[in-house]
């Protein structure tokens, strides 16, 4: 009976799902599966969930926002998020994506949430929007509780950026320098590109 236990306990340590990672600029994504919920899809304009994980985004640059699913926390990324709206940069060639973490989400407030990211969705398709129901994320990726996080990753899977909590003036322009560097030249300019 021991030796099973201690067997189990390797296999859950050496998993690489299993490890907890804090991202670091330059080195790659550290994984993240979120099977309880996902990400939010409208199937034939009903909203349905489907396990998501980070190795299934396409090789595309890609903003990650993590976050406590609270509307004060949303709020801290506004400058950011209105910034990239702002910038028109073609969805084609670059990905966002928004994980909440329902799991902190302030009790009573579960079902508010779902329909505000379910108008999100409708409002912003091509945005892709996860629901972390028990907050695999923030104990994966190691984040602070009831917090926020920007990441930008590139088409290889480096992380560019991260930083928890709000994005100065300076760090949005950081991010969105380095996010149209990232993209194709075109794609980067903004010119044309449908509105997010």
């Amino acid at each position: 009976m021991r030796t099973l236990a201690i067997a189990l306990l390797s296999a859950a340590l050496l998993s690489p799902l299993c490890r907890a990672e804090l991202p670091r600029v330059g080195e790659p994504l550290p994984p993240l599966a979120i099977e309880d919920r996902g990400e939010l899809l409208l199937a034939e304009d009903r909203p349905v969930f489907q396990p998501w994980q980070t190795d299934s985004a396409p090789a595309q640059p890609r903003v990650v926002q993590y976050l406590a699913a609270r509307f004060s926390t949303s709020r801290i990324n506004e400058p950011f998020t209105d910034a990239l709206e702002a910038a028109r940069l073609d969805p084609a060639h670059h990905q966002v994506i928004t994980i909440l973490n329902l799991d902190e989400a302030l009790w009573g407030t579960r079902s508010l949430v779902l329909k505000e990211l379910e108008k999100n969705k409708r409002q912003h398709p091509h945005a892709i929007l996860v629901v972390d129901a028990d907050g695999e994320g923030r104990n994966q990726w190691q984040l602070e509780s009831a917090g926020s996080a920007i990441l930008l990753v590139d088409a290889e899977n480096t992380v560019q950026f991260f930083k928890q909590g709000a994005l100065t003036d300076a760090e949005i322009e950081q991010v969105l320098a380095a996010l149209r560097e990232a993209m194709p030249s075109a794609a980067a300019e903004g010119e044309d590109a449908p509105a997010r």
